[in-house]
């Protein structure tokens, strides 16, 4: 399977057990994304959740919510993805939801994959997302089975520069490499992640995906980005312009008639630079790139650039 690179997103995951969160700090230190516990079998929500929710919008860090997995049958499948639907959807999130699945619960592989496979539909039909499983190298080979292959893949293995091989999956969307990471702004041990960055964003046919910052409106954002009047109304018809939040998630229609190419990111290349050696209006390349966090560029990383 893939090894870590440079080139992919670093991240980490959180529950209560971390307590409170200065996600200022953990922005500053180089973190781009996190994944936040919410549920936890048909009933439990994280007490921690609505205060790590409301602080990290206040970042740029992208951000998904998971559930840890208790169900035993088809009725408590079902039953766990109402309540982990219910309970996330106030919340913003730029992020595939997540299934933790980690307890042998006495279910043979055929039986829990199943079961697996009805949660993840349960989500979808609730969210319009696919569901990422969460889970770790052992637990894989010993209780899942191959009916999951199409599942993205967040799996767990420790002192490694790679998971191994598992039997299933060929690839993986995120790698948990550590459970006992340090992170400035989070007191004690932490999870540490690394995400494949064409899965930081989930892809809807040739859309992007925008956090609402202050100050935004559509009116505002359709002249940043070039597009007809009326297209972010067009494309996210269950919002409501005049009352738009920050932190909340909106949908950028591709505008197919603006000029771009790829352009691979070099060692110090910023933004701004790029833009003066070019001598492009300032605020064109975070336009063109609104899912990219400027400060978090890597060396290897495609971005959308104007055509000379």
């Amino acid at each position: 399977m893939e090894k870590r690179s440079n080139n992919h997103l670093q991240g980490i995951d959180v529950s209560h057990w971390q307590g409170t969160i200065d996600w200022k700090r953990v922005e500053r230190s180089g973190v781009a994304f996190a994944y936040i516990k919410a549920t936890e079998g048909t009933t439990f929500v994280d007490p921690m959740l609505a205060t790590h929710a409301r602080a990290i919008k206040e970042t740029k860090l992208h951000v998904g919510f998971y559930h840890f997995a208790r169900f035993t049958d088809n009725a408590s499948a079902q039953h766990e993805a109402k309540h982990f639907g219910s309970t996330v959807a106030p919340y913003t999130s730029d992020l595939l939801p997540a299934l933790d699945v980690e307890v042998d619960i006495g279910l043979n592989k055929r039986q829990l994959s199943e079961l697996i496979l009805i949660f993840c539909q349960a989500v979808k039909k609730q969210t319009g997302q696919d569901v990422m499983l969460y889970t770790n190298t052992n637990f894989s080979k010993l209780h899942l089975d191959h009916a999951l292959h199409q599942l993205p893949l967040w799996i767990a293995e420790y002192n490694r520069s790679s998971p191994q091989d598992n039997g299933i999956w060929g690839d993986w969307a995120v790698f948990q490499y550590s459970n006992k990471g340090r992170i400035p702004g989070i007191s004690g041990h932490v999870d540490l992640d690394e995400m494949q960055k064409h899965l930081v964003i989930p892809s809807r046919s040739g859309h992007e995906i925008y956090k609402i910052k202050q100050g935004d409106t559509f009116w505002e954002l359709e002249n940043r980005w070039m597009l007809p009047q009326g297209a972010l109304t067009k494309a996210n018809p269950n919002l409501n312009p005049r009352e738009l939040k920050i932190g909340q998630t909106i949908i950028i229609p591709e505008n197919s008639t603006a000029k771009k190419k790829q352009y691979t990111i070099q060692a110090g290349d910023t933004f701004w630079g790029i833009e003066e050696a070019h001598h492009w209006k300032h605020g064109t390349l975070q336009a063109l790139n609104p899912h990219i966090a400027p400060r978090h560029l890597q060396v290897g990383e495609q971005i959308l650039v104007p055509e000379k």
